[in-house]
Formats: C-alpha cells, structure tokens, sequence
C-alpha cells in the first residue's frame, strides 16, 4: 500500500531529484522510498556488525581474537574457567 506525502524541499534538490530519476528511469518517489529503505538497511545491519564496532572502541582494553570468532574465544574462556574449578577440588 502506498501513502501520499508531502514534503519541503529546496527547489534545486527537487530539480537534481527529478534529473536524476529520469535519467534511471524511474520517479522522485521512488529514488526516496529506496533511499529510506537503504537508511532502514544500515539501522538493521547484521548484529555482529555492530558488536563488532562497540569492541573496536575497546581494543586496547578487550583482547579479542584476530580472526573475529567470539563463539570460539568465549567458549575457551568458559573452558579455562571450567579447568580452573575442577583442579581446585
């Protein structure tokens, strides 16, 4: 379903929208609609991408493993700590 909107636009952006739907064959709502699903895409990017750039601020301070395998870094980590408890019995 498609809704109509009206919007406020400076009239050289509107000029250069109209040009540049022409030229791909398409209408100004269309080269919108698909520029705010792109903005929509990024926001939902895939959720390791953004883990991955949080830890990238914290490098320095986080060692993480070189070939970006967090399940396998984790799952060594619980294994330390596993062995850990069981030698101290």
């Amino acid at each position: 379903m498609t809704t109509k909107l009206t919007l406020s636009i400076d009239e050289k952006i509107v000029k250069k929208a109209k040009r540049v739907a022409l030229r791909k064959g398409t209408s100004v709502s269309k080269l919108f609609e698909e520029y705010l699903k792109g903005i929509q895409e990024k926001e939902e990017e895939n959720p390791l991408e953004a883990i991955k750039a949080i830890l990238k601020k914290h490098r320095s301070k986080i060692p993480l493993p070189s070939d970006g395998n967090y399940a396998k870094m984790v799952n060594e980590w619980r294994w330390e700590e596993y062995m850990k408890k069981t030698s101290k019995k």
